[in-house]
């Protein structure tokens, strides 16, 4: 390296350099460079490993979905003992979450200025990742990657190894076609899907093969792989495929969990932020909660930061309210706001009502009650339900056969 006068190690060097356009536009154009240059001294000479920056505990990202700009911070502290690493966004359909998950991958994927970064938003705080891992499985999914013409698209999915941002999901990206200014992308082959699995198991193993084997230990201790009768294979029939055949055979849950244990386990590298886009719309909660155990000991393990959108009380639950942002929208005004209590460990009815502010006095099953109060006397409407009305279900009733006597 120093016959190579790399700047990587030669500060004096590095520093000659760093009032060029080319070196702040071009070199450090992207995050995973910074990191890898702040980083590169210390792999060479322990005694330099020392002078490379602490990223900041939290992450300030200053955004627009759709309105005006608003901004929104991320506890990146990774607490003793507590539950970390993971930060939770919650939100109304159409607040805009997957737009700010999609922003925020690529702002801290091009952290230079210009006119195509500043439209995603700005990062404060000083936070830098190597890796940008991007989730979005879903038939529906729009999330965007770097790259706006067909050209730079293919360069991107090409490239995205070496560039240090990575998409995961159904998308077929490589197969995009582009007509006029729209841009048209098939999904994904279930073929294509065990190819994915099939390459993301294979550098799970080349990776580090005991973290992916203690993962899928975890995985399939849930009782709903056992119950579909799922044993995880000896590391001698692994060798077999046996495991790509559990793959192949699975439900579509049990598939895309596996799926994005070997993924993450493959790719997540010290220092990535793992961006997630609604994960329960595969899994039952159960196995929902061993996921993010997963997931959180692969954080723990790497140095890393996640951040989910979701719809489901069962994350927040799994959450303390630090790390729980709850996003809101007035036609063009987006707010963030923190939960009004502890989250961790709480009662889910409690989280829906304070947290995701559902309102059980206009749900359906209240109309419904309501009716059967007006014909039917309590005992009479207890009958019509196998196991009888329950507590809240009962004193609403109750109380509307009281109010009309």
């Amino acid at each position: 390296m120093e016959a190579l006068r790399d700047i990587a190690i030669d500060p004096v060097r590095r520093s000659s350099f760093e009032a060029e356009t080319g070196y702040r536009t071009s070199l450090l154009r992207f995050s995973p460079a910074k990191v890898a240059l702040e980083q590169a001294a210390g792999l060479f000479d322990e005694e330099k490993s020392a002078v490379v920056s602490a990223p900041s505990s939290t992450l300030i990202f200053e955004t627009s979905v759709g309105g005006t700009v608003f901004p929104v911070d991320f506890n990146l502290e990774a607490e003793p003992d507590l539950p970390a690493r993971i930060s939770v966004i919650i939100g109304p359909n159409g607040s805009g979450k997957t737009r700010l998950l999609s922003n925020l991958a690529l702002a801290a994927f091009d952290s230079s200025k210009g006119d195509e970064p500043a439209k995603w938003g700005n990062l404060r705080g000083g936070v830098e990742f190597s890796r940008i891992l991007a989730f979005s499985y879903s038939a529906f999914d729009d999330f965007d990657i770097p790259g706006q013409t067909r050209a730079q698209r293919q360069t991107f999915t090409s490239q995205t190894s070496s560039l240090g941002y990575r998409y995961f999901g159904l998308r077929d990206l490589q197969n995009a076609t582009t007509t006029g200014s729209r841009v048209t992308v098939p999904l994904k082959t279930v073929r294509q899907i065990s190819d994915d699995f099939r390459h993301a198991e294979t550098e799970a193993r080349e990776m580090d093969d005991d973290s992916l084997r203690s993962c899928l230990t975890r995985l399939f201790e849930d009782p709903s792989f056992a119950a579909a009768g799922y044993r995880l294979p000896s590391a001698e029939n692994d060798e077999n495929g046996d495991l790509r055949r559990i793959f192949r055979q699975s439900s579509t849950g049990h598939k895309f969990v596996m799926l994005m244990t070997v993924q993450l386990a493959a790719h997540l590298r010290p220092g990535s932020l793992v961006l997630i886009d609604e994960p329960e719309s595969h899994l039952h909660p159960p196995l929902l909660a061993t996921f993010l155990t997963i997931l959180r000991t692969l954080l723990d393990g790497r140095n890393a930061h996640a951040i989910i959108a979701t719809h489901s009380p069962f994350v927040v639950q799994e959450t303390p309210a630090k790390y729980v942002r709850i996003i809101s929208r007035q036609v063009t005004a987006t707010t963030v706001d923190t939960p009004s209590i502890e989250t961790f460990g709480e009662d889910i009815g409690t989280i829906s009502r304070e947290v995701f502010r559902l309102d059980t006095r206009a749900g359906e099953f209240v109309d419904t009650l309501r009716t059967l109060a007006d014909r039917y006397t309590l005992d009479q409407i207890e009958a019509r339900f196998a196991n009888g009305l329950s507590a809240q279900a009962r004193s609403l009733v109750m109380a509307r056969q009281a109010r009309r006597r």
